[in-house]
């Protein structure tokens, strides 16, 4: 049986040696909490929030350095927990990384699609 994406999250929250147990618990039950709301609206098609294939994702990091993330593909790592696949850079610049970000970087780290805006 696949582990739950609560327990998924609370596991990579754990190993990234960012939060204690309690905190990891605490951040997922908050998490869950977002995704049954958002689940109880009009819309109860859309899929779990998660970076999407195809599409660039901008943030800013406390220094306030622009991100620009664009996924090229969406997997599971080997403990089963999502990881989107793609290419990062620092807007202003004309390098680009091969990158993936997981779970806690889609519900710590802010990004937000800008797929429509970099396509225009």
């Amino acid at each position: 049986m696949m582990p739950s994406f609560r327990d998924q999250l609370v596991h990579q929250l754990q190993c990234e040696g960012a939060f204690t147990e309690q905190a990891a618990n605490e951040l997922a039950d908050a998490y869950r909490g977002e995704v049954l709301a958002e689940a109880n609206t009009p819309d109860t098609a859309k899929a779990i929030d998660f970076f999407q294939p195809g599409h660039a994702y901008h943030r800013a990091n406390p220094a306030g350095e622009k991100w620009e993330f664009r996924v090229v593909a969406v997997t599971r790592c080997p403990v089963n927990t999502l990881q989107a696949i793609g290419w990062l850079t620092r807007l202003g610049t004309d390098v680009w990384h091969p990158s993936s970000r997981g779970t806690l970087a889609w519900v710590r780290d802010g990004w937000t699609d800008v797929t429509e805006v970099v396509a225009s």
